[in-house]
């Protein structure tokens, strides 16, 4: 999960990302990533869950993971609790999310 990460294609990427989310009317400044490269299933999910529990309705958290099952679980997880994705992109061997939480996602 430590793996050095290019500035260059990842502020390329991450300047995309804001401006999509910028056009939806959603953010002001973009989130920092949740490292979870390197996890495998249920993990990525499990530590999302637990980090958007610390944040306030309207927050936004992106997460970047190499689990290859979390393009399935990730947007179940966010539709079962209330959690809105509102980017969603391959970058570099991972995918990366960026969720805004929900107003009262369930326990």
């Amino acid at each position: 999960a430590g793996e050095p990460r290019s500035c260059i294609a990842d502020s390329s990427t991450r300047t995309r990302e804001k401006e999509t989310l910028v056009a939806l009317g959603k953010l002001r400044q973009m989130p920092d990533i949740y490292d979870l490269r390197g996890l495998n299933c249920p993990m990525p999910v499990l530590k999302t869950r637990r980090r958007l529990a610390t944040m306030s309705p309207g927050e936004f958290l992106t997460i970047e993971t190499t689990d290859s099952l979390a393009v399935i679980d990730v947007p179940h997880f966010c539709k079962e609790y209330g959690h809105e994705i509102v980017a969603s992109e391959p970058v570099g061997g991972a995918h990366r999310f960026t969720i805004e939480r929900g107003a009262t996602p369930k326990s």
